[in-house]
């Protein structure tokens, strides 16, 4: 499923706005960013930790994308940020961790072209920008 699907599924539509579309990537952004994750080098260390780093550098090498279950995402990413992330979208816990086993994947793909972690931080307003620039075209 790609991020459009995944993005299109949450509002349970086809026909999910780009700007219901846009708020799922910035929420992702912002969670990514979140001083409780650290950037995507947090966000791949809190994988690690948590078990699960083979996921997470399966996205970031490239190739194949290993897929993630809901469950997994709420054993890395704190439970009060996938609490934020489903106020903000209006969704429950379960139904966010799902959408970000989703998406994750994809997402970090995309933001680890050469596959590898990019040097320095991102600037969360560039990746917003980087990440509709490369779902949205």
């Amino acid at each position: 499923m790609g991020i459009l699907d995944t993005v299109q599924s949450m509002f349970g539509t086809k026909d999910a706005s780009a700007a219901q579309q846009g708020g799922m990537l910035e929420s992702i952004s912002a969670l990514i960013n979140s001083p409780q994750v650290g950037g995507l080098p947090g966000l791949i260390d809190k994988f690690k930790g948590a078990g699960l780093g083979h996921l997470a550098e399966g996205w970031v090498s490239q190739g194949p994308n290993p897929p993630a279950t809901a469950d997994q995402v709420r054993q890395a990413i704190p439970m009060d940020q996938l609490r934020d992330v489903a106020k903000q979208l209006g969704m429950d816990v379960d139904g966010v961790s799902q959408h970000l086993a989703e998406a994750l994947p994809q997402v970090v793909d995309k933001l680890t072209p050469e596959g590898k972690l990019p040097d320095g931080d991102l600037d969360p307003s560039a990746m917003l920008a980087m990440l509709k620039s490369k779902f949205f075209g």
